[in-house]
């Protein structure tokens, strides 16, 4: 396959339309747009400041917005396309507790891909949301911290930390069967199940757990069988 590399500073409005013209130039009109930028943070909510939020809003929410904007009237005009936009386990159920702008922010993914689907299915268009649980990537290499001490909660031990190729085997196949919702690990419907069936249950079920210092990290494998 071929590809092109460029910067794009997606917080900007012109940057993201550049971008999307010299894919253009490039290949021609675009059938696939995957929407995967973003970046998380760390602290209790009362030490993070308002700045923060912001920024993390604008890299995880508002990129998919400026995409939209870009591309889905073309996608529209043509009657074809195919949107799919990134969010994660954190946006599905309640477990990051130190990472609420990063929470909120892709709650809202969800939702958004959901109402995407919705109104765009019949058009021609299709919207698929990656959930990603534990994933071996360097995100938390540009981690801010906001507050020393605090413990980093995790999705749930029994996950396991998939490979990028894993998720993108996963995605791929997801996008073929026509699934909307594709999480990393198929446990994440289980949970899903849990959560929806007894909301309060589930979160004072966290509540203890977190009390008795099960955060619910994943461990990763060894390296002989990662």
């Amino acid at each position: 396959g071929e590809a092109v590399a460029l910067r794009c500073d997606v917080t900007s409005d012109a940057a993201v339309r550049e971008a999307a013209v010299a894919a253009e130039i490039a290949y021609g009109a675009v059938d696939i747009v995957m929407n995967n930028v973003g970046g998380i943070l760390h602290g209790n909510p009362q030490d993070i400041p308002i700045s923060e939020w912001q920024r993390i809003i604008d890299l995880n929410l508002m990129p998919v917005v400026r995409s939209n904007a870009v591309f889905l009237p073309k996608m529209l005009a043509r009657g074809s396309g195919f949107i799919v936009n990134t969010a994660s386990f954190a946006g599905l159920y309640p477990f990051a507790t130190t990472r609420m702008p990063y929470v909120a922010a892709k709650a809202a993914v969800v939702a958004l891909s959901e109402s995407l689907a919705l109104d765009l299915e019949p058009q021609g268009i299709r919207v698929s949301c990656l959930c990603p649980g534990p994933v071996r990537t360097n995100v938390m290499a540009g981690m801010k911290t906001w507050s020393a001490g605090a413990a980093m909660r995790g999705p749930g031990a029994m996950l396991e930390i998939k490979s990028v190729e894993d998720v993108a085997t996963t995605l791929a196949d997801g996008m073929e069967a026509g699934r909307i919702l594709i999480p990393t690990h198929e446990e994440a419907w289980d949970i899903l199940a849990r959560h929806g069936a007894d909301p309060d249950g589930f979160i004072r079920s966290k509540i203890a757990a977190f009390a008795q210092g099960d955060f619910g990290r994943p461990s990763p494998r060894p390296a002989a069988e990662s």
